[in-house]
């Protein structure tokens, strides 16, 4: 069967536990928050796995064939390693592996949409607000122009 979204969740509170992300919020409320708008937006289960786990390649050191040894659902797998850049990319190759990998585009959707919660950004020193305002939006304005990806 695979994880549920309450292994996912123990697991990344034992990985992201105090974590803080560069502006001092809490990474696993970020998460979770993220989980919830997949769940909103129809999200199954190993979308929200996938929510959750977003970041623990990179910034948790998790390889992607130990999430597949965990036995992490393969489609969380694959989101989750779609939304993972790699060393030297550009943003647009790692926006293509997103909108080509079924459930991703919802669940960077969902990032994005945390991302540019009026809470989120009035905790963001003024010119990295703007950047990432008009990072977001670009982003955004990407999957908009195919819209039926939104909600594989």
């Amino acid at each position: 069967m695979g994880w549920t979204v309450a292994d996912a969740r123990a697991y990344v509170r034992t990985l992201h536990d105090g974590q803080l992300d560069e502006f001092d919020r809490s990474l696993i409320e970020h998460l979770e928050a993220v989980r919830e708008r997949v769940q909103q937006m129809g999200g199954e289960q190993p979308d929200q796995v996938a929510a959750l786990l977003h970041h623990v390649v990179g910034d948790g050191g998790v390889l992607i064939s130990e999430l597949e040894d965990l036995g992490v659902p393969t489609r969380a797998v694959a989101i989750v390693d779609a939304m993972s850049r790699r060393s030297a990319e550009a943003e647009a190759a790692q926006l293509q592996r997103v909108m080509d990998t079924p459930g991703a585009v919802r669940v960077l959707r969902a990032d994005l949409a945390h991302q540019l919660h009026p809470d989120q950004l009035l905790c963001v020193p003024e010119p990295i607000r703007e950047r990432t305002l008009h990072r977001c939006c670009r982003i955004l304005d990407e999957l908009d122009k195919e819209p039926e990806l939104t909600f594989q």
